[in-house]
């Protein structure tokens, strides 16, 4: 990784830190649990995009779980709305 990838990473990555932190806060104050998570989601995409083996396993678990879901929707007999 080059010197302006790794200073454009740390930018998204005080970004998104800035974006689950307001999210916490709004979350707290109308007690909103899904708020509240999609907060800590937002904080641990910024705390491991800085290492690329890190983000590559949170790729990697994100789609197995996306993978997951769509066969349960199958399995479900759902139809697989793909919009």
């Amino acid at each position: 990784m080059n010197k302006k990838q790794k200073k454009r990473h740390l930018d998204i990555s005080d970004k998104l830190l800035n974006m689950a932190k307001a999210l916490s806060e709004e979350a707290a104050e109308s007690d909103d649990v899904i708020l509240a998570r999609t907060s800590n989601l937002l904080m641990l995409v910024s705390g491991v995009m800085m290492e690329k083996k890190d983000i590559d396993k949170l790729s990697e678990i994100c789609s197995m779980f996306s993978a997951k879901k769509i066969l349960d929707e199958l399995e479900d007999g759902d139809t697989l709305d793909l919009s």
